[in-house]
């Protein structure tokens, strides 16, 4: 992991020692890199906005990789308010829809002697003085593509749109138990208005002037892919009937007393045939 405040990297070491020479040492840098396996199903969030009737759900992968792009679906309900009694009916209208992927990098330095007095309170217990770094992966601005469905009864909007961060190099999910911790955040910004039509013609729209931002968080998971082989904790010997989950057991061998067998190149072929006729 190589980020903006720290870098972990693993290192195979190993030294030979010989009765005579020098010693030789090896120093081999591991590419170790961090795969989560996702789930089968997608993830499903919903964010809800009072004092209207808004809803919004969002279908999020479990998991995105830094190369290539992956598909976010988002749609909203409610957003259709009628009223029988006046024949009208107020809806509200997607002008603009923003979003961004954010990541952020903490980290805890340890702190000497001269700099203990500086530490806050909430990194007392830490022993060292927190470092945070963030920066924006992607993001984009959508202002048209989505359907919008005014004639069902809550109405509906729905929207998808692609991220991709192959050329920021992100760095994937970690947290490790001396304070480092990298994570990536999704944030999305709708900008509504809200219009007033007659229920007959809901095409003969007066704007109230009346307009929300819609603001929403997801906690995004950015690791590797896991590659063609199969994962260690996934891994299970061959197993047979009325056996455990185990490998197959040796059965108890005996030493051989009698005379000693010749090899196949020293055997005749009369010797041989009549070996087989016997």
């Amino acid at each position: 992991m190589k980020g903006s405040l720290s870098n972990i990297e693993y290192v195979l070491r190993a030294t030979v020692t010989p009765k005579t020479g020098d010693p030789i040492k090896l120093s081999h840098t591991l590419d170790i890199k961090r795969a989560i396996l996702p789930s089968d199903t997608p993830r499903n969030s919903i964010r809800i906005f009072p004092p209207t009737n808004l809803t919004a759900t969002c279908q999020l992968p479990p998991v995105i990789y830094p190369i290539g792009e992956t598909t976010i679906s988002m749609r909203m309900d409610g957003i259709v308010s009628r009223n029988v009694d006046a024949k009208t009916q107020n809806h509200w209208k997607l002008k603009r829809m923003t979003w961004r992927l954010d990541e952020t990098q903490r980290v805890i330095s340890p702190a000497c002697a001269k700099h203990a007095a500086k530490i806050s309170k909430d990194a007392e217990n830490k022993k060292g003085a927190p470092h945070q770094d963030a920066r924006t992966l992607a993001t984009d601005e959508i202002k048209s593509g989505w359907k919008s469905n005014y004639d069902s009864a809550d109405g509906t909007i729905e929207i998808e749109f692609p991220i991709g961060m192959r050329d920021i190099r992100p760095v994937c999910d970690m947290k490790a138990e001396d304070g480092s911790e990298v994570f990536h955040t999704l944030i999305v910004e709708m900008i509504v208005s809200e219009e007033f039509a007659p229920i007959r013609k809901p095409s003969q729209v007066t704007p109230t002037g009346g307009a929300r931002v819609l603001r929403m968080h997801f906690n995004i998971v950015v690791t590797e892919r896991s590659g063609l082989g199969i994962s260690w904790d996934e891994e299970q010997p061959p197993t047979y009937e009325n056996v455990p989950a185990s490998p197959p057991a040796y059965g108890r061998s005996e030493i051989y007393d009698g005379p000693a067998i010749p090899d196949y190149e020293d055997l005749t072929q009369a010797e041989n045939q009549s070996r087989a006729a016997e």
